[in-house]
């Protein structure tokens, strides 16, 4: 299949998906944390599976862009979930705190702001543009904050497969 034409059906088929009631129903708890590391503040949304409970473990996923992703990706696992196709596991998408929205991401005022962050959490080592600004070179911070600040809150807090 052509790549053009599934890059097109991913998003419609979360749209047309059956997911979006059973979603609001879903449990998700909020935690915010400080990196040390990063120095931001980050908001992570935890989508727990339906039938959660203590007694098991499920295995993780953690979803970065959890501003952008965390609801279409909520929704589609929930329907998923409900027609057996896949297995429960819990969502953790992280987002940036001091910058949360609700509604429509390309009126944000601030979208500049979280890509920026992002070039920095994501780039690793720093790279120096044409124009001579410095980007990047977070990239190993934000891992340590994943891996020493996040992981360990997550999985003692809620019942993770390691």
């Amino acid at each position: 299949m052509n790549l053009r034409i599934i890059l097109w059906l991913l998003p419609l088929s979360v749209l047309l998906g059956c997911g979006k009631a059973e979603f609001r129903k879903a449990q998700i708890d909020e935690i915010t944390l400080s990196s040390s590391f990063t120095g931001e503040n980050y908001q992570i949304k935890l989508l727990l599976p339906e039938g959660y409970s203590e007694s098991q473990t499920y295995p993780i996923v953690y979803l970065l862009d959890g501003h952008f992703h965390f609801d279409e990706l909520g929704e589609d696992l929930v329907r998923m979930y409900r027609k057996g196709e896949i297995k429960e596991v819990i969502v953790a998408g992280i987002a940036y705190a001091d910058y949360i929205f609700e509604g429509d991401p390309g009126k944000l005022g601030n979208l500049g702001t979280i890509y920026d962050i992002r070039r920095t959490d994501l780039l690793f080592p720093k790279d120096t543009l044409d124009n001579g600004e410095i980007i990047g070179g977070g990239g190993l911070d934000f891992y340590r904050f994943l891996k020493e600040e996040l992981a360990p809150v997550v999985e003692s807090s809620y019942a993770v497969d390691t």
